[in-house]
């Protein structure tokens, strides 16, 4: 009840959101021999979400907050298949020890959802009218699917007792696109002494991963009018119509790269400090023109995450210890990235996008 209620956000302006997830699945794990095991797994997910309006009337934004109601009521379902096979076979001797998986997998998704806009009122400290989005109806529920899969092969390589090589190549397949998508990586884990005390650990490698379902349903948002007033007159000084468009998305991407150092200080007590790096790419973002034309969803943008980490964990017994770690991380993005504006397939404002922290950067 009363999402996002704050002192910028009052009671009659905070919707209310009631979201359920079912979830099934099987997993079978198969022993094919000492050294062969099989696993097969079967999933769905069924989601519901429905936000509705806690108040009446249009949605009034003011300096000191929204108030009188919240502009949108949506209510989307969907469903997630998803089916997989995996491969695991140990003990195999070539310049060290082995094992050695094999996976492939497929999932499809649906989703519906249908919407209600009442019009955005923007007004300024006098409570004088400034600006106003108005919305288009839908004609029907927004509706859309897809379909990917995927397979990997992945060795784990003990070289010798101190030092072990993972091996790892994914190649991922979207409906929207021809051909395969490689995704390499490899680690190193490394043990500096015979006692095993310090430990380096490194490893760097491309994830590549799936726009939101809701990106795909981006031509299909109802049409904004973005009305400008003379708050002195109320004459209408400028109107923008914003029409929904959408380029082919592409698969997202990361880059990432992490060092770790592990170190026994004494029995007992264990230290920990890693650094990590993230370059994202091609994440569906929405281009928002300065003056006026269509509002455009496009594989553009990007980010960065940076990452530093130290822990220490005391242990007394096996079943008591202490953990304190700390962690001082920095993202940046585009505001305008598709996954964080359309949380629930609304957002009321739509402006030029830049880079800048994102709003789930907690440093």
């Amino acid at each position: 009840s009363y999402s996002g209620l704050s002192p910028l956000q009052q009671p009659a302006a905070a919707p209310n959101v009631n979201t359920q997830d079912l979830f099934a699945g099987v997993i079978d794990r198969v022993v094919l021999s000492p050294r062969d095991l099989l696993t097969l797994r079967v999933g769905v997910m069924d989601h519901d979400n429905t936000i509705s309006a806690a108040g009446v009337g249009a949605a009034v934004l003011r300096p000191d907050g929204w108030q009188q109601n919240w502009f949108s009521a949506v209510d989307t379902g969907g469903t997630r298949r998803s089916a997989s096979v995996t491969w695991d076979r140990s003990g195999i001797a070539a310049l060290g020890t082995n094992t050695v998986s094999a996976t492939a997998d497929i999932q499809s998704r649906t989703m519906s959802s249908t919407m209600q806009h009442q019009t955005i009122q923007i007004e300024d400290d006098l409570g004088r009218l400034t600006r106003s989005i108005g919305f288009a109806g839908l004609v029907q529920p927004l509706s859309v699917s897809d379909n990917w899969g995927g397979t990997g092969l992945r060795d784990l390589w003990d070289l010798t007792p101190r030092l072990q090589i993972d091996l790892d190549l994914r190649l991922d397949w979207y409906q929207a696109f021809t051909g395969l998508t490689p995704s390499p990586r490899i680690g190193v884990r490394y043990v500096l002494d015979q006692d095993a005390r310090t430990t380096i650990k490194a490893s760097v490698g491309k994830f590549v991963g799936r726009a939101p379902l809701g990106a795909r349903a981006f031509s299909q948002f109802p049409l904004r009018v973005d009305r400008s007033y003379d708050p002195s007159t109320g004459a209408v000084t400028r109107t923008v119509t914003d029409l929904f468009t959408s380029r082919t998305l592409e698969l997202p991407r990361a880059d990432g790269v992490t060092l770790e150092l592990e170190h026994t200080i004494r029995p007992g007590l264990e230290g920990q400090a890693a650094f990590r790096v993230r370059n994202g790419s091609r994440l569906p973002t929405v281009i928002v023109p300065v003056d006026s034309g269509n509002i455009v969803l496009d594989s553009s943008g990007s980010s960065t995450y940076r990452e530093v980490q130290v822990s220490v964990r005391q242990t007394w017994k096996p079943d008591r210890q202490m953990f304190i770690s700390y962690v001082h991380a920095i993202t940046n993005g585009d505001i305008n990235d598709f996954g964080s504006l359309f949380t629930n397939l609304d957002t009321p404002l739509l402006e030029p996008g830049a880079a800048a922290p994102v709003a789930a950067s907690v440093p």
